[in-house]
């Protein structure tokens, strides 16, 4: 079983010319700075599918607001050997956020629903549980945000798509693991990522347009936009799109049971390469089809308060003078992003159908985001995987065999930690037990420590718990 890599051979394939560079393209066209980002992402790309059990994965490339290349490996189901393409369809995890965020704005834009007015002023089907806090703070822009105070980060999703719960039934608790959509805080005082907080948000479309929540956004959305290839619809046996949807795999590259969504805004969103390219252009104000006027677009780009890092439906990512606009797609067997750098009219858009994808795309931005900016972002370049936290763990105890945690080096092992994603309702659990299984092992080998320091180091501890409950979990 092929298994992990280290980002330091990648960054050592991308600079040896030995490597293997993978299938020759045609590149003629391009400029010598973009052949050298097409060369080297290919190269990471090539020889990371060579070295982890990745089926498909393909990574399109954007350069002054025009499709540059696209880059191609592998396939979109192994049995028949069918090959990624264009119009290959994956799932987007999250992605569907962003484009439920248009769906929002574009009810905005109508005078049918305003930002900063109560979620409960468009909501009859359904009312929040009984809370505490004041509800006419949860409002349709703190909702878009993650800070409308929500419960349930995100949904495992269900395998049989011929019974799925109702939205109502979801929010309820109908959501195969997860609990209800409930208010835990104050809203408007804290983010915290509620893919819950978007059922609600697909609820509120249904409400105000009187359309189930997929066949507003195809004709409101993705039909004007011409994404062909786009829907929040269960591609089930007779779906005219079911012969390009590609195959979920696991991390050994076994093929596993596709997933359907109750809570689609949230998590259900399909789509292709060629489609994404499309609204990319329509997020860069490029595309032929304008839906969304320029203020509209704006805001879901800017950050979003208390979000200093979330607009409306988008994650920011500020890397000197450019910002990197997108978002991030995480579901069992589905693993992408799709960004873009609105200074440069720059972006790129990374589509995978295997669960070591979620490494593939994080070692792709890695170097994208060097590339576009000059800065490495430890979001991607330091990612690990859940499983390595016995590596920390000794990581830990060799700063404490030498002289304890120093500020430098605890705000590295946080950041390292900050990028851990959950893979299931009992990650949370498991990361708690590894830390307090380094608390254990620092009491025994490290005696003469003092309390203070241990103390720094309990802190430390519930620091890196906070944290994780913060991230997303779209699986």
């Amino acid at each position: 079983m092929k298994k992990y890599f280290y980002r330091g051979l990648l960054l050592i394939c991308f600079l040896n010319s030995s490597c293997n560079p993978g299938p020759k393209k045609d590149l003629n066209s391009l400029s010598q700075e973009h052949l050298a980002l097409v060369s080297a992402l290919d190269s990471i790309a090539t020889h990371f599918i060579s070295q982890n059990d990745l089926p498909g994965a393909l990574v399109g490339l954007l350069e002054n607001g025009r499709h540059i290349k696209t880059l191609y490996y592998g396939h979109a189901d192994t049995k028949t050997k069918q090959k990624i393409d264009g119009s290959t369809l994956f799932n987007l995890g999250s992605i569907s956020k962003s484009a439920t965020a248009w769906g929002i704005l574009k009810l905005v834009e109508e005078n049918k629903l305003a930002l900063d007015s109560p979620a409960t002023k468009y909501l009859r089907r359904w009312r929040f549980p009984p809370h505490e806090f004041d509800e006419s703070k949860i409002t349709v822009r703190r909702l878009l945000g993650h800070s409308a105070g929500l419960s349930l980060s995100g949904y495992p999703g269900f395998k049989d798509s011929l019974d799925l719960p109702s939205v109502v039934e979801s929010l309820n608790g109908a959501t195969n693991g997860p609990e209800r959509v409930s208010v835990i805080y104050e809203p408007g005082t804290a983010v915290r990522y509620s893919g819950g907080g978007f059922t609600v948000l697909q609820l509120i479309i249904e409400e105000v347009s009187q359309m189930p929540f997929a066949d507003f956004m195809d004709k409101n959305i993705f039909g004007p936009l011409e994404m062909e290839h786009t829907t929040f619809k269960t591609i089930d046996v007779l779906h005219p799109l079911k012969p390009k949807l590609a195959k979920p795999y696991d991390g050994d590259g076994m093929e596993i049971e596709d997933r359907s969504f109750t809570a689609l805004a949230a998590a259900g969103l399909r789509s292709s390469h060629d489609d994404m390219l499309k609204f990319i252009l329509a997020e860069l104000q490029l595309g032929p089809n304008k839906i969304l006027a320029k203020n509209s677009i704006m805001s879901m780009h800017s950050a979003n308060p208390p979000a200093d890092r979330y607009g409306l439906g988008h994650q920011i990512r500020s890397f000197g003078t450019k910002t990197i606009i997108g978002h991030v797609g995480n579901n069992q067997g589905w693993h992408g992003n799709f960004e873009f750098i609105p200074e440069t009219k720059s972006g790129i858009i990374i589509l995978t159908n295997g669960n070591d994808g979620f490494y593939f795309h994080n070692t792709i931005m890695c170097h994208w985001i060097d590339h576009q900016t000059g800065k490495q972002s430890l979001e991607f370049c330091a990612t690990l995987p859940l499983a390595k936290i016995g590596i920390l763990q000794e990581k830990v105890l060799q700063w404490h065999g030498q002289k304890y945690i120093t500020a430098i080096q605890k705000d590295a092992l946080l950041s390292q930690f900050h990028k851990i994603r959950t893979i299931g309702p009992s990650a949370i659990e498991t990361v708690i037990k590894g830390l307090g299984d380094i608390q254990s092992d620092i009491d025994k080998k490290c005696p003469g420590i003092p309390k203070t320091d241990r103390e720094a180091y309990r802190n430390f501890s519930k620091e890196v718990v906070q944290a994780l409950d913060f991230l997303p979990m779209d699986d």
